[in-house]
Formats: structure tokens, C-alpha cells, sequence
């Protein structure tokens, strides 16, 4: 019986060890006045998000065997800009994938650009990326707008986010 318990133990804790602790979400969001459009990058555990979209049959393979075509990229910004909006007085704004990337460290990055708008009042963001899976999921954007900088953080209850526009 001791053995029993010993291993059971040895595997219990085996399997805590490999299970995450926490779970982050990032996003940088700048307005470019310029193009007068946002354009930023979206950061997720690429694990996670890979998991996620094969258990929902979103993707049929790892991220690392897709390529980078612009149907692809299509499909996978079409799926993360179901949980990360932008409003500007009170209409939603288009968003446009551009392309993602893998870090060594096991990241995705994914880029992006919004349609043209003119920049005023505030801008409200959604940010749910993987809250559904992940319970203890946690998402932060920071919003830049002419070197200014602005934080916001989502969480289970509080998953959307309004900033007000600060320009120098």
C-alpha cells in the first residue's frame, strides 16, 4: 500500500509540475495619425492557442506546419478577432491580420491593422483571448498614441476596457 501511495504521489505531482501556473495574454496597440489606422501585435501562449483552436477543429495542424499564406493568416486573425475588439464610439472596428510569428520561447505573435478611422474621444477594447479555456487567464494591451502609453487589464470579469485619448 505505501508503493501505491508513493506512486501515486510521484505521478500527481509529475503531471503539477508541467501544468501552468498562470496563463498571459499581451497586446501593443498603437494609432498611427499618419494612416490614421491602429496596427499592433497580439501575443498568446502558442501552446495554448494551438490546443485550443485543434480542440475546436479551427485548425488541422500545429502552427509550425502551417504556412503563411493569406489564407491562412486570414483564418487564424478570423478567429483571434473574435475575442479582441476595438469600438470607437461605440462602432466596432475592422481589424486586418497580417501575418504571426513563433518566438523560441514559445509565443505567437500576431499582427495587425485596423481600417481607417479618425482618432478621437476613446477607443473601448475586448480582450477575452482564451478566457474561455483558460480560466485564470489574464490579458494587458498597451495603447500608444504620439509616445504616450496607456495599460489596461482584462480579466474573467472585467473583459473589456475603455481608454481615453491623451496626445500631447
Amino acid at each position: 500500500m505505501y508503493k501505491v501511495i508513493i506512486l501515486l504521489f510521484t505521478l500527481f505531482s509529475g503531471t503539477s509540475s508541467f501544468a501552468h501556473q498562470y496563463y498571459f495574454g499581451f497586446a501593443e496597440v498603437e494609432y498611427n495619425r499618419m494612416d490614421e489606422q491602429l496596427q499592433g501585435t497580439i501575443i498568446l501562449s502558442a501552446h495554448d492557442l494551438e490546443d485550443a483552436l485543434l480542440k475546436r477543429k479551427v485548425i488541422s495542424s500545429k502552427f509550425d506546419k502551417m504556412g503563411h499564406d493569406i489564407a491562412t493568416i486570414e483564418a487564424l486573425a478570423n478567429e483571434i478577432f473574435q475575442n479582441f475588439k476595438c469600438y470607437h464610439k461605440g462602432r466596432e472596428i475592422a481589424l486586418q491580420g497580417l501575418d504571426f510569428f513563433l518566438t523560441r520561447n514559445g509565443l505567437i505573435e500576431i499582427y495587425f491593422k485596423s481600417e481607417v478611422f479618425v482618432l478621437e474621444d476613446a477607443l473601448e477594447f475586448e480582450f477575452s483571448s482564451l478566457m474561455e479555456e483558460f480560466p485564470e487567464q489574464q490579458n494587458k494591451i498597451t495603447f500608444i498614441l504620439e509616445g504616450n502609453k496607456q495599460t489596461a487589464v482584462f480579466l474573467q470579469d472585467k473583459r473589456r476596457n475603455s481608454l481615453e485619448i491623451k496626445s500631447e
